[in-house]
């Protein structure tokens, strides 16, 4: 059974968030389909999240490559 782009949306934004599938259907109906379905955070609020990224979620990671999975080209660096 195939599913449509609008319902795959739909059933992620009511996983991630917690709302419900009705809820996340409207809203994922409601946006154009290369806008985020999450609004950014502000200003602070991404301090925020960044923070708890850096030092409870991976404290001993670079936020950049967060598995630790760094590309060195072909010097054979691994």
């Amino acid at each position: 059974m195939a599913t449509s782009s609008l319902t795959r949306d739909a059933e992620l934004l009511a996983l991630h968030t917690g709302m419900s599938y009705q809820q996340a259907f409207q809203i994922a109906g409601a946006t154009r389909r290369r806008d985020p379905l999450i609004p950014r955070p502000a200003g602070v609020q991404e301090l925020l999240e960044r923070w708890v990224l850096r030092t409870i979620a991976w404290p001993s990671h670079d936020p950049v490559y967060p598995w630790g999975i760094v590309w060195y080209g072909r010097r054979g660096n691994t």
